[in-house]
């Protein structure tokens, strides 16, 4: 099973703005439950020109022996449309 949703705008010309959300409860261990989420950024420096910028988190409930709940993390990016 899966649940999720999704949000997209475009504010102005040069910028566009996406988001994620993601839920997948597990069928073969009771009570876990993992969630997943990520936000997009990208920005037009000068023609065609942009930078990416993503920020995401995931979610264990009940994570394998000696693995962290969470995952945090950001990364960027620069790219050329063409």
């Amino acid at each position: 099973m899966l649940l999720g949703l999704r949000f997209s705008t475009f504010r102005f010309k040069t910028t566009e703005v996406s988001s994620t959300l993601g839920a997948f409860p597990s069928m073969t261990d009771p009570g876990r439950l993992r969630i997943g989420t990520q936000t997009n950024l990208k920005f037009e420096l000068v023609k065609d020109l942009y930078l990416g910028i993503r920020l995401y988190e995931n979610f264990d409930s009940k994570p394998p022996v000696n693995a962290p709940r969470n995952d945090l993390g950001i990364t960027t990016s620069l790219g050329w449309k063409f």
